[in-house]
């Protein structure tokens, strides 16, 4: 791999690959770090985990190799690698600086990553508002690339008008819609509440709002599906339909949906 900026990238995904179990890990990380949390890292006999761990320590070295030289995906990896602690001790402030550099060289991840991180320190001090502009500009910056991610945390930050950008209900709307027609579950559900509750959008719907709701459902989304499972049992947008209504929270429910599965609940016992 030694003077080959790409192998160096590639040969450490492939030692990140083989160190980490298939059946409970993924080694993708979702675009939108809000979220996501270091992996709990289950017990398993020193021997294994001692090879597990070499294998991810030197997948972060070829990253930072790559990354170095000025490899973009790289520097989106060593990023992750940092901010999940995965062969590295998590440190989500060099996750952040990372992230920065692949960002300025066009990765739409890293640009999504790096804003979720500058819009959370914006949400937890008020007087880093300024920090919410670097973010909106990273994430429009990331939407011109096509980063359907991107456009719904755009959404999000107008709609709540965080830090220092201005709250833009109709604008968020749009990023919205861009999100959603680009297959974002998260988009198409916050649509759906958009247009159930006539915010942001020309007039409250019933029937939009099912058929948002029914997108993100068809996609797996359990918040989606709890939803739909409303729109059925009430007849929201739609024939009420109580077996389709009962499938949908079943569905929530396995995924850990609490309020699906209490709604699943009341229609067994006939409650409320």
């Amino acid at each position: 791999a030694a003077g080959c900026v790409p192998a160096m990238n590639a040969l450490g995904a492939c030692l990140e690959r083989s160190a980490r179990n298939p059946v409970t890990e993924t080694l993708d990380v979702p675009e939108d770090v809000f979220t996501s949390k270091p992996p709990v890292d289950e017990d398993s006999p020193s021997k294994a985990k001692s090879g597990r761990d070499r294998k991810l320590k030197d997948a972060c070295v070829w990253y930072a190799r790559a990354a170095k030289a000025g490899d973009r995906d790289a520097q989106c990896n060593l990023g992750r690698c940092h901010y999940l602690g995965i062969g590295v001790p998590r440190d989500p402030s060099r996750a952040l600086d990372v992230w920065l550099l692949a960002a300025d060289r066009g990765c739409p991840a890293s640009c999504n990553n790096a804003a979720a991180l500058l819009a959370r320190k914006a949400a937890d001090d008020a007087g880093e508002g300024v920090l919410a502009l670097e973010a909106e500009r990273l994430l429009l910056q990331a939407a011109e690339l096509e980063s359907t991610t991107a456009r719904f945390n755009v959404a999000v930050i107008r709609s709540a008008g965080l830090g220092d950008v201005v709250r833009h209900e109709e604008e968020s709307i749009r990023q919205l819609r861009q999100a959603a027609e680009g297959g974002e579950p998260a988009a198409n559900l916050a649509l759906g509440d958009a247009y159930a509750a006539g915010i942001g959008v020309p007039r409250q719907s019933d029937k939009e709002a099912f058929r948002c709701y029914k997108v993100a459902a068809a996609a797996g989304e359990p918040d989606g599906q709890y939803r739909l499972g409303l729109c059925y049992e009430r007849g929201k947008g739609c024939m009420g339909d109580a077996s389709r209504a009962m499938r949908l929270y079943d569905a929530a429910a396995r995924a850990g949906h609490l309020a699906a599965a209490a709604r699943a609940g009341a229609m067994q016992t006939g409650g409320e």
